[in-house]
């Protein structure tokens, strides 16, 4: 084995479960049916959900799609701390937005009537899009279903995956263990799983027990958003 590339005896080009870019979230995102019906919508449209739901994964990847589908569309997250963002709107009929409720004024601050915006945000406006006369749909990630979590590990493996003949497989029990474990915290399970990647460097099904097991010697399963 490789002490410098480990990963590439498993049949992968790195950890899958690793911090992905801007650029990778885009080509990872697995979208919720419910998200893409509302994205289909000539409305605004809210992303509501806890930390680590996937808010900004969501955006990230109706970003890409929106790019591919030729829209006049940019993407703008608002840090912690800052009030206001700098995305120039002229040219745009999409506005992607993530952590609204930290703009002072939102949705004041934008000219609703001539750019669509959608935003991820811990905090409902919908009271306050109805106050200027403005629909606004609403999709909400607090939940998931296993056949859900399944699509999105199975994308991690196969997009950081050498071939098509991926190496390492989970079992069903392992998914409904880890959709029973950490519901809808997506971040939470690929941090999680990036710490039994890094602990397992052998190919072949995982099942739920390695994952009790691991889960059990306390590994790091903190995440936000």
């Amino acid at each position: 084995m490789n002490p410098y590339f480990p990963f590439h005896a498993l049949g992968f080009k790195c950890n899958p479960f690793r911090t992905l870019t801007d650029d990778e979230w885009g080509e990872i995102a697995v979208l919720p049916e419910s998200l893409l019906a509302a994205a289909q919508a000539p409305t605004h449209l809210q992303i509501l959900g806890a930390l680590g739901r996937g808010k900004t994964t969501t955006l990230m990847g109706l970003y890409a799609d929106l790019k591919r589908a030729g829209e006049h569309v940019a993407y703008e997250y608002i840090p912690e701390g800052q009030t206001r963002f700098n995305t120039p709107l002229n040219d745009l009929n999409i506005f992607l937005l993530d952590e609204a409720q930290r703009i002072k004024n939102f949705p004041q601050a934008l000219n609703l009537r001539k750019v669509r915006v959608i935003f991820a945000s811990h905090q409902n406006f919908a009271s306050h899009f109805a106050r200027h006369n403005q629909p606004l749909a609403t999709c909400e990630l607090d939940s998931i279903t296993p056949d859900h979590l399944r699509r999105v590990i199975e994308k991690r493996l196969a997009y950081f995956a050498f071939n098509d003949q991926r190496p390492v497989h989970f079992a069903d029990e392992a998914i409904e263990y880890l959709h029973e474990k950490f519901g809808s915290d997506l971040r939470g399970i690929e941090r999680f799983l990036y710490e039994v990647f890094q602990n397992r460097m052998a190919a072949g099904t995982i099942n739920a027990d390695p994952l009790r097991n691991f889960h059990r010697l306390g590994a790091n399963t903190n995440g936000s958003d």
